[in-house]
């Protein structure tokens, strides 16, 4: 006897957390309409239509308005694959939609007729298509944020919160949603008012290109409220190293005032673009490591508190409210984990000053490149040189040999004459710096990301 294949469809059922009373009746409205689609499916295909003229019957329904032609053909593949299920391919039997549980209940007045019809209303489906990230009408946003977003028309979007997974579960959905972006996976979503089911090919999972990672390259990250400076950093013998890219991602108009209440549209729209244009600038760190076989990204330890650092109303604004680094460092450990590029934290201390002093580049870019030398010499080589050997760019001798200031001898020098001469700059601002190589947009000119390449 031949052996029956081994199915490798899995399907996920996760609750919905608190969903709003307008998405509940906009799922409700979303049910009927696909119920009634898959009925009459199911009683056309009995009756011999082809798949041409039940879906021209749909055409002529007008009591489906708020369904795309996606669901229709979900609808369609639902009606027959009920059918397939009975073996009733040539003879035909009416089903009873609902189950005969419910509709005794109903006979016997147990239940109202309108609690029938509610129960008897099918999940709503969108059958999975690899190149729209998955599905046309439903997008993972689980490592950002754990949750689903659901798109049912254009400009209209529904949040699904997700509660609490458990490790297995965030394990595939963080494959998923990573498959997905690269367009490698379809994956049909059904939905109801509770739950939200996922269904996927595992084979899928199972199909993970190992990349071939360099132990001597590494990925430093300095980040800003405004900017996130990147290195990638190749390390030869006696500490010396190539610096293979420099990146800048500039995004300070994302961070300007909407005159309004932080609860009014505009504001929430603001804070909104502002998270989502971020976590796309995780994506693109992480495809940056990759490209360059990086092993380990190095990112800042850092431990700031939310409190006034008499800097100024628009310097703590930046800092304490419009700062997403938590959420950053977050979602680049997670994309990280699933590339199984390891990240180093490092103690950030001076990190921008050693940068400066020695390096030519942007500022954030500099202290990237110390915070990545940093994490290669103290984690992955494991020697203690916490600080590299001391030596000052040209360009800082000679402006300090100008104001007559005595050049230090060592960092502990430098680090005192910069604390007690205030008038002293070492940060190189981008209009100082050399002029990048390229300049251009992330993912497109709305994202108001630029993106500097030296």
């Amino acid at each position: 006897m031949k052996k029956k294949k081994e199915k490798t469809v899995r399907t996920l059922k996760l609750p919905i957390q608190n969903p709003s009373k307008v998405f509940l009746e906009k799922i409700s409205l979303l049910q009927r309409e696909y119920s009634c689609l898959v009925r009459t499916a199911y009683n056309r295909a009995g009756e011999g239509y082809s798949n041409k003229q039940i879906r021209q019957s749909f055409k002529e329904m007008n009591n489906v308005q708020d369904l795309g032609c996606v669901f229709k053909e979900s609808a369609l593949k639902q009606a027959k694959a009920i059918i397939e299920s009975k073996n009733e391919l040539e003879s035909y039997t009416p089903v009873l939609f609902g189950g005969k549980y419910n509709f005794k209940q109903r006979i016997k007045n147990k239940i109202t007729k309108e609690q029938y019809k509610e129960r008897r209303m099918l999940s709503i489906s969108s059958v999975g298509e690899a190149q729209y990230e998955g599905n046309r009408y439903f997008l993972l946003d689980v490592i950002s944020n754990n949750r689903i977003i659901f798109k049912p028309k254009v400009g209209e979007k529904y949040y699904l919160s997700l509660p609490k997974l458990r490790k297995d579960y965030k394990k595939v959905l963080y494959k998923l949603e990573k498959l997905a972006e690269e367009k490698k996976i379809p994956i049909t979503y059904s939905l109801n008012t509770n739950y939200v089911f996922i269904s996927y090919d595992e084979a899928f999972l199972k199909e993970e290109v190992k990349l071939s990672f360099k132990n001597n390259r590494i990925l430093g990250i300095d980040l800003n409220p405004d900017n996130i400076g990147i290195s990638i950093l190749e390390f030869e013998e006696n500490d010396l190293f190539k610096i293979l890219n420099k990146t800048l991602f500039k995004f300070d108009s994302l961070l300007k005032k909407s005159g309004k209440a932080s609860s009014s549209k505009f504001s929430k729209y603001l804070h909104n673009k502002l998270e989502f244009e971020t976590y796309q600038i995780c994506k693109e760190i992480i495809n940056l490591a990759k490209s360059f076989n990086c092993s380990s990204i190095a990112v800042e330890n850092l431990n700031i508190k939310s409190k006034n650092l008499k800097k100024g109303k628009h310097i703590n604004r930046k800092n304490n409210n419009s700062w997403l680094r938590s959420k950053i460092a977050s979602t680049l450990k997670k994309r990280a984990v699933l590339e199984n590029i390891e990240i180093i934290e490092v103690n950030p201390a001076y990190s921008s000053i050693i940068g400066n002093l020695q390096y030519d580049s942007v500022d954030s870019i500099n202290a990237s490149i110390e915070i990545a030398r940093r994490a290669y010499q103290c984690f992955v080589r494991k020697e203690k040189k916490f600080y590299p050997t001391f030596w000052l760019k040209d360009q800082i001798v000679h402006r300090w040999k100008e104001k007559a200031i005595r050049i230090p001898e060592s960092w502990k020098q430098s680090f005192s004459l910069l604390k007690t001469n205030s008038e002293l700059k070492y940060r190189v601002p981008l209009e100082e710096a050399r002029p990048p190589t390229s300049v251009f947009s992330l993912n497109s000119i709305k994202s108001k990301i630029f993106l500097y390449t030296f």
